[in-house]
C-alpha cells in the first residue's frame, strides 16, 4: 500500500498520512505482482471523470448541459461541437441516429476526437464525446426524416394539382356543389 507522509518540525502527534489506495486484499495483490501495467491501468481508470446522471441536452428532464459539465469556455466548446459536426458529416451517416451507426466508425471518430482535444483517458468511456455525437446525430437524423416527409407531402400536393388540371370536371363539379346560384335564392 502506498502511503504519503507529510512531516514537519512539529511534534510527532501532528504528522499526517494519506492513503492513496483503499485497504483491500485485492489492492495488495497488485503490489505483489511484477505486472505494473495492470495496476497502472487500474489507477488510470480510477482517475477517469465519471459521466453525470441523465442525458446531455435534457437539462430540464433530469439531464445536464454538456458544456457546463465539461467546464469548458465558450470558444473551446464551440470548436468541439464544430469538430463533431464536421466529423459526423464526413465519417458517419448523418441520416442515421447514433445507435444505427457502424461501431467501427464510431470508435474511429471517438479516437480522433479524443486526440484532437487532448482528452484521451480523461473521461469514463469517453462520455463527453459519445454524448456530443449522440446529440448531433439525433438532430441530423430527425432533420433527414422531416425532409423526407416534406418531400413526400410536396409530391402528393403536386400530384393532386395535376389530377385537378387533367380532370377539370372533377374540380368543377366539386365547386358547383358549394356554389349557390341566384335562382336558388
Amino acid at each position: 500500500m502506498s502511503t504519503v507522509r507529510f512531516e514537519s518540525s512539529a511534534p510527532a502527534e501532528h504528522s499526517a498520512s494519506f492513503h492513496l489506495r483503499s485497504e483491500s486484499p485485492l489492492s495488495d495483490l497488485s503490489d505483489m505482482s511484477d505486472d505494473s501495467d495492470a495496476s497502472d491501468s487500474d489507477e488510470r481508470r480510477a482517475l477517469l471523470i465519471p459521466k453525470p446522471p441523465g442525458e446531455a441536452g435534457r437539462a430540464n428532464s433530469g439531464g445536464y448541459n454538456l458544456q457546463d459539465k465539461l467546464g469548458w469556455d465558450e470558444k473551446r466548446f464551440k470548436e468541439f461541437t464544430t469538430y463533431i459536426n464536421e466529423t459526423s458529416e464526413k465519417l458517419l451517416v448523418p441520416d442515421l441516429c447514433f445507435s444505427k451507426q457502424e461501431p467501427k466508425a464510431l470508435e474511429k471518430v471517438f479516437r480522433m476526437t479524443a486526440k484532437e482535444f487532448k482528452i484521451e483517458d480523461a473521461y469514463e468511456k469517453d462520455w463527453p464525446i459519445r454524448e456530443a455525437y449522440k446529440l448531433h446525430l439525433k438532430y441530423t437524423s430527425e432533420y433527414a426524416k422531416k425532409k423526407v416527409v416534406r418531400k413526400a407531402t410536396t409530391g402528393i400536393k403536386k400530384a393532386a394539382s395535376v389530377l385537378n388540371i387533367r380532370n377539370p370536371a372533377a374540380s368543377t363539379s366539386s365547386r358547383a356543389k358549394h356554389t349557390t346560384h341566384d335562382e336558388d335564392l
